[in-house]
């Protein structure tokens, strides 16, 4: 049960406090915290929480691997507007994790979170336009999208896919 393996693990980190530095066990005991606490947190409603226990879920990290809850607490997260799980379930369609790959629904959930001003949607809208995935290919919404991202702050992660001339009109709209 889970209150008997933490009970063991919280023992067995107490007998290696002594080596001066945290051990791979004290590592795994506050990831055992992370994971409780996000459970409670979902179960409250909390979406931040949703959409990393989903996270942990679609990878099955420290928890075991379970798509379908992983998209339940996503739709939760999306229920509720919130931006980060309108990305995820974005990326979920784009990947077809839980679900057919469908790059029409991608791009309507990126466009969503995008439009509460998420960078990383931001970003993979630059990359949708630019490449025509469940959009109009447009290398004008592609460089709006790439203005509003840097404008926000956010890494602009999909540069290279612009051509020197496209880098220089993106340029040109930053200045």
């Amino acid at each position: 049960s889970p209150k008997f393996a933490e009970k063991w693990l919280r023992l067995a980190m107490a007998n290696t406090a002594h080596l001066g530095k945290r051990s791979n066990l004290e590592y795994k005991v506050a990831i055992f915290d992370e994971v409780t606490e996000d459970e409670s947190l979902s179960a409250l409603g909390v979406p931040a929480a949703q959409v990393r226990l989903a996270r942990r879920y679609v990878e099955g990290l420290y928890v075991k691997r379970n798509v379908r809850k992983a998209l339940e607490l996503i739709r939760f997260a999306v229920d509720q507007g919130d931006p980060a799980g309108q990305f995820e379930l974005g990326g979920m369609y784009l990947e077809g994790i839980g679900v057919n790959e469908d790059y029409d629904e991608a791009a309507r959930w990126y466009l969503a979170s995008a439009n509460q001003n998420f960078g990383a949607a931001q970003d993979a809208l630059v990359k949708m336009y630019s490449l025509g995935q469940g959009v109009a290919k447009s290398d004008v919404e592609a460089l709006k999208w790439a203005y509003i991202s840097r404008n926000w702050g956010n890494s602009f992660i999909f540069a290279p896919i612009f051509d020197d001339d496209k880098r220089s009109k993106f340029d040109e709209l930053k200045n």
